[in-house]
């Protein structure tokens, strides 16, 4: 089993002897991360080294054979300076690593110590144990997230300058990388860019119901509920999944999801269409109401999305079909129709007995593009045997966004170019 006394940051740098500084980063594979190299598998110790001029020690590590000594590095490669305390506080963590919490006492010590320190010891334990969520609790959110989020709100509420803090990687062990996507938020108010900002507060919407809440404080959740909250009173399309989020973050639990099962059986006479005996069901996702037409061979199921509210562009929908074994999401792309914005797919070979729900916010342009080819090809596979030109047209202009020849722009560009 590995040693607990192994870096925390992606980068070390060898202490030349006899005052000859430091060799170059992970002895010149810079690329690699410090942390999984096998010359740290074992046989070192946690260690602090004098900074000049400075009352904090420089991180880092020894090994007495052969005789070794490297320093940590931060992410501009310069050594990451510690305090005596907290030395001893990451010492004695590794000594019993991977732990699930820390105690009042090493929390209290190491929330004084710089962000760096504190997201690499944390980020560590992220990928290596199975931490409680208050081992969350010390990244930067006071420092940073919660100051950006109050400005971000004032910007959206009152128009004042959009907050020009940057959250960078520092949430990231949180998961879902929501901090990015509040970045492009703040970036598009602050350019006044209206996709922008429509595309950051999806992104939002959407990552943070994929975090564990609790690893969050409650007064960081209260913040991000109050952003929600001024998202979902701006933007009808975001209207539903702002309050949903902002239930979420306060624990003030919001109703189950629409969902619905397809019956594997002959439907009732009262729940067919009058064309001739398929089921039909309805779910309500505002601003999007989804009618599913399971056909009477069972065999057809045609999903029709209808949206009551403008939308600045054509966006893609992920519904979900799932039952023991099987679990597939389409993404039906809704554009500007003659009747208004509605979009719609039709799915063969399904045999009923699956639950269908929208459990997450549509896509937009921008966001179908990022979709992986595997993540994309069974919503494109459909038009082989549908005629809907402007489905078609949407996915075209989500992979015109993306640089000719990326494997996205492809796997679009060949599958709609196969079908008539």
């Amino acid at each position: 089993m590995p040693s607990g006394h192994r870096p925390l940051s992606d980068w070390v740098a060898t202490a030349v002897e006899d005052g000859g500084g430091l060799g170059p980063i992970n002895d010149g594979a810079d690329r690699e991360d410090a942390r999984r190299l096998a010359r740290f598998h074992d046989g070192w110790q946690r260690a602090g080294f004098p900074a000049a001029g400075a009352p904090t020690l420089m991180l880092g590590l020894t090994r007495a054979a052969p005789p070794q000594a490297v320093i940590e590095l931060d992410d501009t490669g310069r050594p990451i300076l510690v305090s005596h305390r907290a030395l001893t506080v990451i010492r004695e963590i590794e000594e019993a690593w991977p732990p699930d919490r820390f105690t009042s006492r090493q929390h209290a010590v190491l929330s004084t110590e710089s962000i760096t320190v504190r997201h690499a010891l944390v980020d560590r334990l992220d990928s290596e144990g199975t931490p409680d969520p208050d081992v969350y609790w010390l990244l930067p959110w006071a420092d940073l997230l919660d100051e950006f989020v109050l400005q971000l709100v004032r910007a959206l509420r009152e128009g004042e300058p959009a907050p020009a803090i940057r959250l960078r990687h520092w949430f990231n062990p949180v998961g879902a990388r929501f901090t990015a996507a509040l970045e492009q938020l703040g970036e598009g108010v602050r350019r006044g860019d209206p996709v922008m900002t429509r595309l950051g507060a999806a992104g939002f919407l959407r990552r943070i119901q994929r975090v564990n809440a609790p690893r969050i404080p409650a007064t960081t959740r209260t913040g991000l509920a109050e952003l929600a909250g001024e998202l979902a009173r701006r933007e009808e399309i975001h209207r539903f999944w702002g309050r949903r989020v902002a239930a979420l973050l306060t624990e003030d639990q919001p109703g189950p999801l629409d969902r619905v099962r397809l019956s594997s059986e002959a439907p009732a006479v009262a729940a067919t269409d009058r064309a001739g005996g398929a089921s039909l069901e309805t779910l309500r996702v505002p601003p999007f109401t989804v009618t599913l037409r399971l056909d009477e061979d069972y065999r057809t199921l045609t999903i029709l999305v209808e949206a009551d509210t403008e939308l600045s562009e054509p966006v893609f929908l992920p519904v979900d079909l799932s039952r023991p074994g099987d679990n597939r999401r389409f993404h039906v792309p809704v554009t500007r129709r003659l009747a208004g914005f509605a979009g719609r797919l039709e799915l063969r070979e399904i045999t009923g007995g699956h639950q269908v729900s929208v459990s997450e916010p549509a896509l937009m342009l921008a966001e179908a593009a990022a979709l992986t080819p595997a993540e994309v090809l069974p919503s494109l596979l459909p038009f082989r045997y549908m005629s809907d030109r402007p489905g078609r047209d949407a996915w075209a202009r989500a992979a015109a966004t993306l640089p000719p020849g990326s494997p996205l722009a492809t796997t679009v560009a060949t599958a709609l170019g196969e079908m008539p």
